[in-house]
């Protein structure tokens, strides 16, 4: 066999192994696209849902142990109303917190909203013999926003999101008694 022939079966035989490596290649950057297509649209869907759960916070102002009636914080930063509110008085000691789940229904420590409107929110809250052992009352909060999801933004911070809505999820009985935002 000489070189012109070789040459020749060379050709013959590279144009369709070119021709399937470009097949394979160009299904690869298909197969490759589409997946990060659908993981930028769940990022997008996931930033979308927490815009405004994002923008919730509650917090105690001017805490003074043995107080009776403590200045609290409702912060909504977003440009729509949050529904069926539930702020309560969990402890922390140091960096563990406590959670609203062990008050269940509508007891001391706990204030209740039908609404809380965009804007910076007061309210009372008692805090009689809540005070002793460490115990630092921080405020938790549980919220509807308007597309139907439900949250809690724990006293240390974190944004859970919950299965149902806030009422249900503390045991709040129906009908509730709603107290009153200033501000």
């Amino acid at each position: 066999m000489d070189i012109c022939a070789i040459g020749d079966l060379f050709k013959e035989w590279s144009e369709p192994i070119c021709a399937c490596a470009t097949l394979i290649l160009s299904i690869a950057v298909i197969v490759i696209n589409r997946k990060v297509d659908a993981e930028s649209k769940r990022a997008r869907e996931k930033d979308a849902m927490l815009l405004q759960p994002s923008g919730i916070s509650a917090w105690f102002e001017g805490l003074r142990p043995g107080n009776r009636v403590q200045n609290a914080w409702i912060c909504n930063t977003t440009e729509l109303p949050v529904y069926n509110v539930v702020a309560t008085a969990v402890v922390t000691k140091g960096g563990d917190c406590g959670k609203g789940e062990a008050c269940q229904g509508a007891e001391t420590y706990r204030a209740i909203f039908a609404v809380a409107p965009p804007g910076k929110h007061s309210f009372s809250m008692d805090l009689t013999g809540f005070w002793g052992m460490c115990a630092y009352p921080v405020l938790e909060v549980g919220f509807m926003c308007t597309d139907g999801n439900s949250w809690i933004r724990r006293g240390n911070g974190v944004l859970e999101r919950i299965d149902t809505d806030p009422l249900t999820y503390y045991g709040i009985a129906r009908p509730c008694h709603f107290d009153e935002l200033i501000g």
